[in-house]
């Protein structure tokens, strides 16, 4: 609700139409899904949200950080990227797999790394031990 100073302040229980309750039944709803997918740690972590919207917010953070953590675990993949390199010892098969976990992990926050620059960079990287 609107106050007559622009300020949204809540509506009293009172004051409440049938559009509101059937709003409090769906987040009702969202908040029992949301917690009954939850292990006890997160459930514990979320415990003290009031919406489903919080609960939601809280486990975003919770599992993929602030866009700043977002900003720096994206600059840090990069970087391992650029400086990937064959392990001495390493078989070829150990190697792509950790380059195909890295290139999975770089694609997953929305930086897709293309074929061709992914196989210039393998290629770049193998030894001749």
């Amino acid at each position: 609700m609107i106050s007559d100073n622009g300020i949204v302040i809540p509506k009293t229980e009172a004051q409440w139409d049938d559009n509101d309750y059937k709003k409090l039944g769906y987040n009702w709803k969202a908040q029992n899904i949301l917690i009954s997918a939850l292990g006890v740690d997160e459930f514990y972590r979320v415990s003290l949200c009031e919406t489903a919207k919080a609960i939601w917010d809280a486990l975003q953070v919770i599992h993929e950080g602030t866009n700043e953590v977002k900003q720096a675990r994206t600059n840090t993949l990069d970087k391992e990227f650029e400086l990937f390199h064959m392990k001495h010892g390493e078989t070829i098969a150990d190697m792509q797999k950790r380059f195909t976990h890295l290139i999975n992990r770089l694609n997953a926050p929305g930086n897709p790394i293309s074929n061709a620059t992914a196989t210039y960079n393998i290629l770049r990287c193998l030894t001749r031990d």
